[in-house]
């Protein structure tokens, strides 16, 4: 799937940037992107197709976050 691509890419990026994030932080920053998506860019006027839209996005965020957990938790010193 293409969050298997995308989603790795952006936690090794993070990790680079040094972006430290936890398990609470990954709930909230997925449940913020939807609710960006969604309500604050307006993606409740596209009916169903906008909800996938924030959707995806919010289980991309949440992916990533998780994945840089992973990742901080292997490479300690990084």
């Amino acid at each position: 799937m293409i969050r298997d691509r995308y989603a790795p890419m952006s936690a090794q990026q993070m990790l680079i940037d040094g972006v430290r994030t936890t398990n609470l932080k990954a709930a909230v920053a997925g449940a913020a992107t939807f609710f960006q998506t969604y309500v604050l860019r307006a993606g409740f006027l596209d009916g169903v197709p906008g909800m996938y839209i924030a959707y995806f996005a919010s289980q991309n965020t949440l992916q990533k976050h998780l994945i840089l957990c992973r990742l901080r938790n292997e490479h300690p010193k990084k």
